[in-house]
């Protein structure tokens, strides 16, 4: 059994690993970006202009660690996003499973998620805090 200080945690990383993903995918682009412009060498101009080739190895490699990282990151972020959904589903009361989903599976704010399931803040917040004790008495069982 966990406090609701560490179920909140547990909940908290998942949210955070979909975060990380989505900065490492955006990097990803950025570099492909980069590496799309660089410009050959252009003979019609008086004064030739190249690139380094370099350059261009070296974002390449770049680019190369960054899918790594962010394959990675995909298969770590799947393992605990199964892990705490299967958790979810234990959970007595639906309209808890479909908040902790919607705030720390779909990444929603609480603003999206208060009209998403048609409740005020004050609301979603006390039906919060009984979701995550609820959700730290689950044992974590599953493998």
């Amino acid at each position: 059994m966990m406090t609701v200080d560490e179920a909140k945690r547990e909940l908290h990383y998942v949210r955070s690993l979909d975060k990380a993903l989505k900065s490492a995918e955006d990097e990803i682009s950025r570099y492909r970006s980069d590496i799309y412009s660089l410009q050959a060498t252009d003979y019609s101009k008086d004064k030739v202009q190249t690139f380094s080739h370099s350059d261009l190895s070296d974002k390449i490699c770049r680019l190369t660690e960054l899918k790594y990282k962010a394959d990675r990151l995909w298969d770590r972020l799947i393992d605990e996003r199964t892990r705490v959904i299967l958790k979810i589903r234990q959970l007595d009361k639906p309209i808890y499973q479909s908040l902790l989903i919607e705030y720390y599976i779909c990444g929603k704010t609480w603003g999206q998620v208060c009209v998403a399931l048609s409740y005020s803040w004050k609301q979603i917040h006390r039906l919060h805090a009984k979701a995550l004790e609820c959700y730290g008495k689950i044992e974590d069982d599953i493998e």
